[in-house]
């Protein structure tokens, strides 16, 4: 197998199985471009991730970019919420609307509970001038399956060792969004962990009979809803294509910032045929004024496996120029 690439963005292919233990051609094209000015390549780009990225207290950053398959578009955003004007406050509102998604959360300053005449309640949130959009600043704890590394999950404690604990500051505006399962989702834009809820209801069951029967494959009653990684209410069952509006409320100092996605006409040649890629993920970093988007085909091998195909990426303003080239 060769990769050629004429463009000037992350490509990589690798080649998987799917469910059914049929061999796939998968290929990823990973845009970076700067979000304020989307035209324009970003001087930071991210690479293709073959495998999930987590951040160093455990909470994925950047899902893995290669899946055997995937439905829809997954919308993450990581960043900060920013007190409005540049003006400490106690309360603070960010949103995100990408084409018809949309999710907005509240940001709160620091409290914890304490001890007053009624009896155990929150403190006054102490003043800040931005809060890490981040689950660990969500509702959740050690036995929460939607949140494990959250806080404020008080439920397994007294009322003495509840005292002097950090309540969450970032909590969803409005009702929180439940997961297919039913589970409350955690407040924030970040995508969800594998082994987290609702995700992990759709990997099926690892069991002896698995091991004896199935493994390496996926089990029988795998759900490829297990590849979507968005937060609930994250994600568009409809492939998103670019040039799709984008509105972010509360995530940067200067306040608003809207935006379109960019516009990245791809083309990807495997063997003799011209793929179409999806739009899988996107990818948002205010802070590093960065919009990434990755794009993926999967192309069956079954029976071609002693002859794999080379691969050609290119831009369409240049796809003519290709077609002659064998």
């Amino acid at each position: 197998m060769s990769l050629v690439n004429y463009t000037s963005h992350a490509v990589d292919a690798a080649l998987l199985y799917d469910a059914r233990g049929a061999p796939l051609l998968v290929v990823a094209v990973k845009v970076s471009r700067k979000l304020r000015s989307p035209e324009e390549a970003h001087d930071d780009p991210l690479l293709v991730h073959k495998t999930d990225v987590v951040f160093p207290g455990g909470a994925l950053r950047y899902p893995g970019d290669m899946p055997p398959a995937h439905e829809g578009t997954d919308i993450v955003c990581h960043g900060h919420v920013y007190a409005p004007g540049g003006r400490a406050a106690y309360e603070a509102r960010a949103q995100i609307v990408v084409a018809g998604v949309r999710a907005q959360v509240i940001a709160r300053g620091a409290r914890t509970m304490e001890r007053k005449l009624v009896g155990l309640a929150p403190s006054s949130p102490q003043p800040f001038l931005k809060v890490p959009l981040r689950f660990e600043n969500a509702l959740g704890g050690p036995r929460s399956a939607v949140n494990p590394i959250g806080t404020g999950d008080f439920a397994h404690l007294t009322p003495a060792e509840q005292e002097g604990k950090p309540l969450p500051t970032i909590e969803w505006a409005g009702d929180a969004p439940k997961g297919p399962f039913g589970s409350p989702a955690p407040a924030g834009f970040g995508p969800i962990g594998p082994g987290w809820e609702p995700r992990s209801r759709f990997a099926g069951t690892y069991d002896e009979a698995w091991r004896r029967t199935r493994a390496p494959l996926p089990p029988l009653d795998f759900d490829p809803r297990f590849f979507i990684a968005s937060n609930v209410g994250l994600w568009s069952p409809a492939h998103l294509r670019g040039g799709e509006p984008i509105e972010l409320d509360g995530l940067s100092p200067e306040g608003r910032i809207v935006t379109t996605l960019p516009r990245t006409p791809l083309g990807i040649r495997v063997g003799d045929e011209w793929q179409r890629p999806e739009l899988d993920l996107v990818i948002l970093e205010p802070d590093e004024d960065r919009v990434s988007l990755t794009y993926r085909v999967a192309v069956s091998m079954r029976a071609r496996l002693d002859r794999m195909p080379h691969i050609r990426v290119v831009q369409k303003r240049i796809l003519s120029a290709q077609r002659g080239d064998a």
